[in-house]
């Protein structure tokens, strides 16, 4: 296996696991064009998809926390309500007792 080849099997692979329907006909004519390029090429073009790879995962796992932060901020929201209205409560109570 050429250094060419290697690299070509690596962009393939990457495309596949990043879980992008490609049908096979279209893969094995990716591969094709791909041989006709310079192995520099190839790598840049390796860079350049695991870049976005990344760059998708981060901005998951940005969009994850962001949801999390959402979900806690209702929450604490909603204890402190729950926590208000105990004080309003125990307030209204005691003004009331001590009227009577």
């Amino acid at each position: 296996m050429t250094l060419q080849e290697a690299l070509i099997d690596l962009y393939i692979a990457l495309k596949v696991r990043s879980n992008i329907d490609i049908p096979p006909p279209k893969l094995e004519s990716e591969k094709r064009n791909l041989h006709s390029m310079n192995p520099i090429t190839i790598l840049e073009y390796i860079k350049s998809y695991i870049d976005i790879l990344v760059n998708t995962q981060v901005e998951e796992a940005i969009r994850g926390m962001e949801e999390e932060k959402k979900d806690d901020s209702s929450q604490n929201l909603e204890q402190l309500t729950q926590s208000l209205e105990a004080e309003i409560r125990l307030y209204v109570r005691v003004n009331i007792c001590n009227k009577s």
